[in-house]
């Protein structure tokens, strides 16, 4: 190899991304060294093919690593430099990451002229991965980001054609097909996504992606909320417990407690999301593909800790950014998530906002169709309407929600089955409410219960 050539660079390209990808080689201060090393060389050698190559192949690196500014900056000079030397390749993989840190940036509308330019390009290599590559990178995040799910399904269709049998890790696939998945369930098809969920379960059995898994993890903790079935949650849980993100960089190791904090919500449990709040809280503002919005995932944390001060800031921080993006999905969502905890307050002010979030929520969710999502806003506006009682004790309405049951003789396991928590946590909501209302028993609770009117 001659000093100072093409063939140099390329390897120090491979290089850097190769360090990247190792959790005992990863350094970013050398990795960063290496990449504008081969960079300067492919400069200096007048071959921009190399140079448009190596910035889109190290726009990945910045992915993992969560620096979505520098990576969007990067994709954008690399598209800069394409001519009709620079291999349709080259150009395919800097767009298509153009698009992916455009949308997670709030900043559809680029995204798109970056993704149409990238599914172009991957046309013209004919090759059935970059085709695929395409969909669940570019066009097909950005569908599920604006609530397009017309447009989303569709392209899951494209895109399972391209799949060869069951190999889950053939271009981030299992991400599109959980989204797929959740689109079907937004919409109130329950049969149809319970169909989708049954055979995307089975792929991804079938391979052993973990990476892939990992990322598709948080939108799968959200259909388990979204859609209330154990089976769903049970399931994310399983996909978890396969992954050790310590072994990924930061921006993809966060990935498994902001998961962890969804299913803490769902749950109600209150260890689970001070943990995992530690975890996410310096998240910055953003959407990962096929994922909730970031802000949102650490203010549902914060709810579910009490902390509803925290949680009002990063809901508002979640609300400004997904309406200056059009992220309709996640409006919709945040307001959901927002107004149901304001409601639980007795102060005026609370309320009122509850219910203009509420209103813009069934609003936006009404227009792109998703139905169960306003079934439930329909609920808490019928909430919000009627006067704010105080609960005896100090309950809170979780607890009053699990008093009733206990008070009417259900065990804990058929309780965890009615509010879809695991066992553990109704432990301890039971031992929570025996002691706030001083009894000792399940007797003495049903006693309780019909004291205060509540069974």
């Amino acid at each position: 190899m001659d000093a100072g050539s093409v063939d140099e660079a390329l390897l120090l390209h491979k290089l850097s991304n190769t360090m990247q990808g190792n959790a005992i080689t990863r350094d970013p201060v050398e990795e960063d060294e290496l990449h504008e090393r081969a960079v300067k060389l492919a400069r200096q050698n007048r071959d921009k093919n190399a140079e448009v190559y190596m910035l889109g192949g190290y726009t990945s690196v910045l992915f993992a690593r969560g620096e979505l500014q520098a990576g969007l900056s990067m994709a954008r000079t690399g598209l800069a430099l394409v001519d009709i030397s620079v291999a349709a390749d080259s150009e395919r993989n800097v767009a298509m990451w153009g698009a992916c840190f455009a949308t997670q940036m709030g900043l559809p509308e680029e995204a798109i002229k970056h993704s149409d330019r990238n599914m172009a390009a991957a046309r013209r290599t004919r090759s059935r991965y970059r085709e695929l590559n395409g969909y669940v990178m570019g066009r097909s995040s950005i569908w599920d980001a604006i609530g397009d799910f017309d447009a989303l399904l569709e392209d899951a269709r494209a895109a399972s054609e391209l799949v060869p049998g069951n190999v889950v890790r053939l271009g981030g696939y299992v991400k599109l097909a959980v989204a797929a998945v959740n689109a079907e369930f937004e919409r109130g098809n329950r049969e149809e996504g319970q169909r989708r969920f049954e055979e995307t379960v089975e792929f991804i059995r079938s391979g052993d992606d973990k990476y892939q898994t990992l990322l598709a993890s948080p939108r799968l903790a959200h259909i388990a909320r979204l859609a209330g079935e154990v089976e769903h949650l049970d399931f994310a849980k399983e996909m978890l417990d396969r992954v050790d993100a310590s072994n990924y960089a930061p921006g993809h190791s966060i990935i498994k407690p902001a998961t962890f904090a969804i299913i803490a919500a769902i749950e109600n449990d209150v260890e689970l999301a001070a943990s995992s709040y530690e975890q996410i809280r310096g998240w910055k503002t953003h959407i990962d593909p096929f994922a909730p919005c970031s802000d949102r995932i650490i203010g549902l944390a914060a709810r579910t800790m009490g902390d509803h001060e925290t949680a009002s800031q990063h809901f508002k921080a979640a609300l400004e950014f997904c309406r200056n993006a059009g992220f309709r999905p996640e409006i919709a969502w945040t307001c959901h998530d927002f107004a149901e905890m304001l409601i639980e307050s007795a102060d005026s002010a609370d309320r009122q906002l509850a219910r203009a979030l509420i209103e813009e929520g069934l609003t936006v969710s009404a227009s792109i169709g998703m139905r169960l999502l306003n079934e439930r806003l329909t609920v808490l506006q019928v909430t919000v309407g009627a006067p704010k009682q105080t609960n005896p004790g100090g309950l809170s309405d979780r607890e009053v929600e699990g008093l009733t049951l206990v008070a009417a003789g259900k065990s804990n396991p058929e309780v965890a089955e009615a509010l879809f928590i695991s066992t553990n946590t109704v432990y301890r909501h039971v031992a929570n409410i025996f002691a706030k209302i001083n009894v000792s028993n399940r007797v003495e609770v049903a006693t309780y219960a019909k004291d205060q009117g509540i069974a």
